[in-house]
């Protein structure tokens, strides 16, 4: 949402500050907005997309990017 608004990057941080934020305004949403349940969420989609974007980056600057076989 905030790309769409005002095109600017929202950040790990800005994220888990803003769950607490909910947490406190709505203490009877707890059970559906847990904290320490979603920022290992949040950090694996954070790290997901700098993975993303970084290849993107290589494949943009012309470096043939490696692929990996498993």
């Amino acid at each position: 949402m905030a790309w769409a608004h005002s095109k600017s990057r929202v950040y790990y941080g800005d994220q888990s500050a803003q769950l607490t934020q909910i947490r406190a305004v709505r203490p009877g949403c707890g059970g559906l907005v847990v904290s320490r349940a979603s920022r290992p969420t949040l950090r694996r989609l954070n790290k997901a997309f700098a993975g993303f974007f970084r290849r993107v980056k290589t494949a943009k600057s012309g470096v043939k990017a490696r692929v990996s076989t498993v």
